[in-house]
């Protein structure tokens, strides 16, 4: 092959050796999932002394249940990172770590109304219609949430709270663990209600 017809190849050569390049480099995403507390302690609960909770499904908004984690980077502006992700429906997630959290905190079986014919027979019933759940600019976990306890149909309590934990607003592994703080606070704050409820009755 002649210099010149070497030369008119070369360029076509280069792109597809840095094409082949990207390709083998692509990154992967890491995934993230909201987790329960650990148990009080090692004493069991008899089935006796446990309430029985009937759980609805979180709610949450749609700019956030997505795979991708959400984080606010202004006023009216939020950044959805593709290389961090849920590993599951983040609804779904965090209605398994309440209900498990639940069960620890009251302590209860808790029923999901969504699974569970069973659940529609519990006295308690508690709904959750999550507002708000990222991480602010300022690296501040953020979780606004409205929360109310039923007693056979009844509204008893009804409540909106905002949680807060510090976090990070760079590494998601900290973001998430300042998430999940946040649903750890909630989950105390239904528990003590029900608790104080149940004594009541």
């Amino acid at each position: 092959m002649s210099l010149r017809r070497l030369c008119s190849f070369l360029p076509l050569l280069i792109l597809l050796i840095s094409m082949s390049g990207c390709i083998g480099s692509s990154s992967t995403s890491k995934y993230y999932l909201l987790e329960a507390i650990d148990s009080l302690d090692d004493k069991e609960v008899t089935a006796e002394a446990k309430i029985q909770i009937a759980l609805a499904p979180v709610k949450i908004p749609k700019y956030v249940n997505r795979p991708q984690i959400v984080s606010a980077i202004g006023k009216n502006s939020y950044h959805i990172s593709e290389a961090n992700r849920w590993a599951e429906g983040l609804d779904e997630n965090l209605s398994r770590v309440l209900q498990q959290n639940l069960s620890v905190l009251v302590p209860s079986v808790v029923l999901l109304t969504k699974t569970s014919k069973l659940a529609k027979k519990s006295k308690f019933r508690v709904d959750v219609n999550v507002l708000e759940f990222y991480v602010n600019p300022q690296g501040l976990a953020l979780l606004v949430v409205q929360w109310n306890v039923r007693i056979e149909g009844q509204n008893i309590v009804s409540r909106q709270n905002t949680y807060q934990s510090p976090a990070s607003y760079s590494d998601y592994s900290i973001m998430v663990r300042g998430l999940n703080q946040c649903i750890d606070l909630m989950s105390y704050d239904i528990a003590k209600a029900i608790q104080r409820i149940s004594f009541k009755n």
